[in-house]
Formats: C-alpha cells, sequence, structure tokens
C-alpha cells in the first residue's frame, strides 16, 4: 500500500495519520421502523489508530455510534465500533466525517490499532 504522511494539524489531532488505499462503509440506519440498517461507502482522507476521517454522500448523526467496517488492500477487514465525532458538509454535496473507534470490549481495537502500525511501518 501506498500511503502519505499527514503530520499533526490545527484539527486537535494528535497522531499520525496514514491516507491510501482504504475503503470504510459505516452502517446506518435511515430512521424508518421496518427498514433493516444499511451500508453507506465512504472514502477515506485519513486513517489513525484511534480514528478515520472520511468523505460521506451524505449526512450522519454526531454522537452516533455506528459499525464500521474498513477493508485494507481489498482483503483485511476489520469490524468496529465507531462514533460520529464530526460531520460537516463539504463540498458538491458531500460530507467530512470524523469518526473515533470505540473499544467494543472484543479484539477488534487492538487489532485495528496492530493493523495501523504495520501500515506506518511499510
Amino acid at each position: 500500500m501506498t500511503g502519505t504522511w499527514i503530520p499533526e494539524d490545527s484539527d486537535q489531532r494528535n497522531e499520525y495519520r496514514l491516507a491510501g488505499r482504504v475503503v470504510a462503509d459505516l452502517q446506518v440506519v435511515d430512521g424508518v421502523d421496518d427498514e433493516p440498517p444499511r451500508w453507506l461507502r465512504c472514502r477515506t482522507r485519513d486513517i489513525s489508530a484511534s480514528g478515520l476521517s472520511i468523505t460521506a454522500d451524505e449526512f450522519v448523526v454526531e454522537g452516533a455510534l455506528l459499525n464500521l467496517r474498513v477493508t485494507i488492500d481489498d482483503s483485511c477487514v476489520h469490524a468496529l465500533l465507531a462514533e460520529v465525532r464530526s460531520c460537516r458538509e463539504w463540498e458538491d454535496g458531500f460530507w467530512r466525517v470524523g469518526l473515533v473507534v470505540v473499544d467494543a470490549g472484543d479484539d477488534s481495537l487492538p487489532d485495528w490499532k496492530e493493523a495501523v502500525a504495520t501500515l506506518l511501518e511499510a
């Protein structure tokens, strides 16, 4: 995977980020009682061990806890729980969404941190 280093900046981020070929899908609910949750395909802007910045085609409620599926290099899939920390209208009808990975009490968070560390070593 080829990545770009993005250093700390004024966004109050305290870790280095790695932007690369990573796909993120959020499981969202439309609020209609009989509609099942659906997966919203997003584009990653940058990633870290503690979270992701993504671009989505629609608004996502701040504070929501959502299932997040992150695929690295078209093969390694991480099922995570994420809190939506920010959702701001960006450009051309897209939304910039800041996510923090939450400890779900299983091995998903340590596995995610290990995967990001491996990416940073590459």
